[in-house]
């Protein structure tokens, strides 16, 4: 059997992470085989996370995880830890005499429960007593901003989580209502579109991203660029004594240090420091999206048997994917400073290419859109039974390069 499993991150009030979500979606087609409909989705997540570990995709913070209401009144969710779960009910779930027990069960066992894209039903209530997290899709009800309807459940002790999040001024005002639970793509977008200069430090760091995306490197000039900057240069020397290196040795000179990384290590290094440096003021879950869509990029092209180049290419196209959201500036008139190359300008300004068809897939694959990643997968030649074990490698390089840079 095989699980398609993905994370979107709750934040706080601060844009903080405070858990993930686990993304489980299943097919008719052999795409994601799950057995028969009716079951749990639970059990289903239950294999999933065998699979994928739960500690390497929660991080150290909880997980939101969907029931369906035959993993509720079963108990197909003990197998979970209750101090790393958030159990939702779906919206599909009826408030039935059955339910309600099964519910109340499931508190008294310890567990928290949500209550997944909620509407402000009114037969609803005997199940919002018993929830802790109210989930509110902006999407779906305008009943989300009504400040008396918030407040009536925030006096209940309810935590209101608004999912579906569009924009910074949905998450500003989400957030003045009571709200402290956030969730959607309004953190890996641009809060505004504006023209910004790139100043200072963050001058040396767009030099670097240029030089990387040069087909050819010049050691010469990287050395002159992270020379002329601190903390550039204690990054490159941390990052060469680093566990990720699994070495440590004596270092006389910037040169040397780039030398004994050899080009695909340069590459690697430098565009996950010149990006976190860009991504600054922003949450930290942006820059996490962009390395893990850059890991998946790199190893997509590796199934697909890509020469190094093209690899190094696909890895930069899902790194700089958000650099839009970190500068505040529309991609046209950011991508000019970086002078990289027209299969990359193409990727990320055109959305055409085969590199722009990785990019998507491993975007399709985040937001659970099943049947476009059957059909990308389809035209690129991908078998989509690899797709679990890349993101799962994926997720853990992320904590291991965040580490050690």
């Amino acid at each position: 059997m095989h699980s398609y499993l993905a994370r979107q991150p709750i934040l706080d009030e601060h844009q903080n992470l405070a858990a993930y979500e686990l993304l489980y979606r299943s097919s008719e087609r052999n795409l994601f085989p799950v057995g028969e409909e009716d079951v749990a989705t639970c059990r289903v997540l239950q294999s999933a996370l065998i699979q994928f570990g739960l500690d390497e995709l929660s991080a150290d913070h909880r997980v939101f995880i969907n029931l369906i209401e035959d993993a509720l009144l079963q108990g197909s969710y003990h197998m979970l830890p209750q101090d790393r779960v958030v159990l939702e009910l779906l919206e599909s779930v009826e408030p039935s005499s059955g339910v309600l027990q099964a519910s109340r069960q499931l508190k008294k066992d310890g567990y928290t429960l949500a209550l997944d894209d909620f509407t402000f039903r009114s037969d609803y209530l005997a199940l919002v007593q018993l929830a802790d997290v109210i989930k509110v899709d902006l999407r779906e009800t305008e009943h989300w901003k009504n400040p008396r309807a918030v407040e009536a459940l925030l006096g209940r002790g309810k935590q209101m989580l608004a999912e579906k999040v569009e924009t910074h001024e949905e998450f500003q005002q989400a957030r003045e209502l009571g709200y402290t639970r956030f969730q959607g793509f309004f953190f890996s977008r641009p809060q505004m579109l504006k023209a910004r200069n790139i100043k200072g430090s963050a001058l040396h760091y767009t030099q670097l991203l240029n030089q990387i995306s040069s087909p050819e490197l010049d050691v010469g000039e990287l050395e002159r660029i992270i020379s002329a900057d601190i903390s550039l240069s204690w990054k490159l020397l941390r990052y060469i004594n680093s566990a990720a290196m699994a070495r440590r040795q004596e270092i006389g000179s910037i040169r040397q240090a780039l030398l004994m990384l050899g080009e695909s290590q340069i590459r690697r290094w430098a565009s996950v420091v010149a990006v976190g440096e860009l991504n600054k003021g922003h949450s930290i879950e942006l820059l996490k999206l962009c390395l893990i869509r850059a890991r998946f990029c790199e190893s997509i092209s590796g199934h697909l048997n890509c020469n190094p180049a093209e690899m190094a290419e696909a890895f930069l196209t899902g790194l700089l994917s958000g650099l839009d959201a970190m500068l505040d500036m529309a991609m046209h008139k950011i991508l000019p400073e970086l002078h990289l190359s027209p299969t990359l300008n193409r990727a990320l300004l055109e959305h055409t290419g085969s590199l722009h068809a990785r990019l998507e897939l491993v975007q399709c694959y985040e937001s659970g859109n099943v049947d476009r990643v059957a059909s990308l997968s389809d035209e690129l030649g991908l078998d989509a039974e690899s797709l679990p074990g890349i993101y799962k490698e994926a997720v853990g390089w992320v904590q291991q390069t965040l580490a050690s840079t």
